[in-house]
């Protein structure tokens, strides 16, 4: 058994890949869907192994000390999820809009979350680092110098969203795989998360210009509007939904080449 990433002490505690309670909500506690990776596998269960990290954190970290930052995250997607014309319109987060006179410390909790979740997705690649910056981060300093977001509406997910909900419940979590680049103690790690329309990307770097690093003080921040025009091609109807749902996530960035573009625009 490993050491906490977070905190150093014993590591007793499974992680969630995407949070338990978007799980639950959207399919229930027991559930006919499928985890898409390499393939696609079907799960039953929100306790399903395949939907959590191996024990590289504490049970301290991830329900006691980390409960606000779940709480940050629950009101910042239920937001999205209610605003989604006003999001459109303007092509911004307002966190004042969205967390009210404390937005300054609940925009830190956001990102502590997904500090959170990447420090898990670095320490389980196949590079990890030294994540040092995020995990002061997360346990309370300030701000946090290797570490960013970029938040993207993605309107295709919003159609099949609508469509699909038509004659029953629908939900889309996507967790992209952890990319690299870089050499040795010089790589940068990214990846992103979905909810619905929401992409939150992260990225972990040295490297990040100190134009683009995460900003506590400023109240908005754009929204990167991904739209129809986005996507180059017309699905086949011989194409899977997995297929579907996997085009729609990656669009352009069909590449690994194309991606390192993607995360390198964030941070550069």
């Amino acid at each position: 058994m490993e050491n906490c990433w977070i905190c150093g002490d014993l590591a007793d505690s499974k992680e969630h890949k995407f949070k338990a309670s978007d799980l639950k909500r959207f399919y229930g506690k027991k559930f006919d869907c499928y985890y898409i990776q390499e393939s696609a596998v079907q799960i039953e269960s929100y306790k399903d192994r395949i939907l959590k990290f191996p024990e590289i954190i504490c049970t301290k970290c991830n329900v006691t000390l980390t409960r606000k930052h779940d709480d940050a995250y629950d009101i910042f997607i239920n937001y999205c999820h209610q605003n989604y014309d006003l999001l459109l319109e303007r092509a911004e987060l307002n966190f004042e809009n969205i967390y009210g006179k404390n937005w300054v410390e609940q925009k830190r909790n956001l990102y502590r979350y997904f500090a959170k979740h990447a420090g898990c997705k670095i320490v389980t690649s196949e590079y990890p680092q030294d994540l040092t910056d995020l995990s002061e981060f997360i346990l309370g300093k300030e701000k946090t110098e290797k570490f960013t977001l970029r938040f993207e509406l993605k309107m295709i997910i919003k159609l099949l969203h609508t469509f699909y909900n038509k004659d029953r419940e629908f939900g889309h979590l996507f967790n992209a795989q952890t990319l690299y680049y870089g050499y040795y103690d010089n790589l940068t790690l990214a990846g992103w998360l979905s909810n619905n329309w929401i992409t939150t990307n992260w990225v972990y770097s040295k490297n990040i210009n100190p134009n683009k690093k995460s900003d506590f003080i400023n109240k908005t921040e754009r929204l990167k509007i991904v739209d129809l025009n986005y996507y180059d091609k017309n699905l086949l109807e011989t194409e899977s939904y997995y297929e579907m749902i996997k085009y729609f996530e990656f669009g352009k960035l069909n590449t690994l080449e194309k991606r390192i573009e993607h995360y390198k625009e964030i941070i550069e």
